[in-house]
Formats: structure tokens, C-alpha cells, sequence
């Protein structure tokens, strides 16, 4: 699936490889959100179909609160992870996120989980 809006929500600097995925296979990225806080204000300016949401964002507002929002929003998101811990994992599951992505990723399984997500809001 294509031309997907996606904003990405992510404190580290290590984003640019799945922007750059993100860019180069004919999805849009509607932007970058450091924070829980910028990403509600793109969430509003942008309309993004799909988020990508760091599991260890650093903001007032944690992954739990954005995922609340975008929730009520009926927007689909994937989680994104550095670390497979069982316990945290099953705490974030009742948000209701799409996927869980472990870095780092895989192109495939990029795609896959874009594309899961997509047909699921469908």
C-alpha cells in the first residue's frame, strides 16, 4: 500500500532510517514530532493516517497519553522499541496499538506493518 500519510513520533536521533524508508517507498511523511505534545499539533495540521510512536518518548506526555489521543482520533499506530521487555509490552498492549517494532528495522518489516495497519482501519 501507498501514498499512506505517516507522522513519526520520536525522540531519537535515530528516526532517519525509517523516514527515509517511509519516503522512498512511495508513502508521505507528514512530519517528525519530538514530543507527545508536538505530535497532538501535527496531528491536527497534518490528518496523518498511520503514526509511528517511540515506546521511551520523553515528554510530559508518555506514549500512553498520545496513544489515548489517537485513539479517540481512530487513528492506527505501531509502537517502536529498542527493548523487548514482556512486562512493558503487555502493559502498552490495552492501548490498542497496531504493531510493535523492535530496532532496528527491517525495510520488510516496515512495509508489512504499514500495510497490516492500513487494511485493519479499512
Amino acid at each position: 500500500m501507498t501514498d499512506t500519510r505517516i507522522l513519526v513520533v520520536d525522540s531519537l536521533e535515530g528516526s532517519e532510517r525509517l523516514t527515509s524508508f517511509i519516503n522512498k517507498s512511495g508513502n508521505h511523511l507528514c512530519g517528525v514530532a519530538e514530543s507527545g505534545e508536538d505530535a497532538v499539533k501535527l496531528i491536527g495540521d497534518t490528518k496523518p493516517d498511520l503514526l509511528f510512536i517511540d515506546m521511551a518518548l520523553k515528554s510530559q506526555m508518555s506514549c500512553t497519553g498520545l496513544a489515548c489521543h489517537i485513539n479517540e482520533n481512530k487513528i492506527p499506530f505501531i509502537f517502536m522499541t529498542e527493548h523487548a521487555d514482556a512486562h512493558i509490552i503487555g502493559d502498552l498492549k490495552g492501548n490498542q496499538p497496531n504493531a510493535f517494532l523492535m530496532r532496528p528495522f527491517r525495510e520488510e518489516e516496515i512495509r508489512l506493518a504499514v500495510e497490516i495497519a492500513m487494511q485493519k482501519k479499512s
